[in-house]
């Protein structure tokens, strides 16, 4: 009896030792992913989210401005349409800043260029209106732009997905 009691006393507290060393490095991995999610996944998804807000509320400013019937109309929508690109830029810098992974890089990269080509689309879009070449206009948004802006929001989308399949 002297001798099993101290040895039951030993292994009891060599079980909590090596199941306090488990649950610590448990901790520290699942503080590791907590950080990760905190730093880098929420805010990709945030500032990819006002992203597309942003480009849609630009799309939305910029077919007010087309349609509009009156050159104060037209203005207002124009300043709105530069005010949210200028939003969108911030967006973007701050979440370029984020990124993480190749896929992460290469779906923004798909994003610039279609955001480039709908900009370029824009500009002129933007020209034919000042040359009061409505119709050209007309089928410049209609026609060309909508690919480009859907491909634009596509990108923001699936970059939203992927951080938040990192973050699950």
């Amino acid at each position: 009896v002297s001798v099993k009691l101290p040895r039951g006393f030993f292994a009891g507290v060599a079980l909590v030792v090596v199941l306090g060393s488990v649950n610590i490095y448990s901790m520290s991995t699942m503080s590791k992913s907590i950080n990760e999610m905190a730093i880098n996944w929420l805010p990709s998804i945030r500032e990819l989210g006002a992203g597309s807000r942003h480009l849609l509320d630009a799309r939305r400013l910029q077919l007010l401005a087309l349609t509009a019937t009156t050159d104060a109309g037209r203005q207002q929508s124009l300043r709105g349409f530069a005010e949210t690109l200028d939003k969108l830029q911030a967006r973007l810098k701050k979440y370029e800043a984020l990124i993480s992974s190749d896929e992460e890089r290469r779906i923004f990269e798909e994003f610039k260029k279609s955001f480039d080509v709908y900009l370029s689309l824009s500009e002129k879009m933007g020209d034919a209106v000042k040359q009061g070449k409505n119709d050209e206009a007309l089928r410049i948004s209609s026609d060309e732009m909508p690919k480009f802006i859907s491909a634009a929001t596509d990108a923001l989308n699936r970059g939203v997905e992927v951080n938040d399949k990192g973050a699950a």
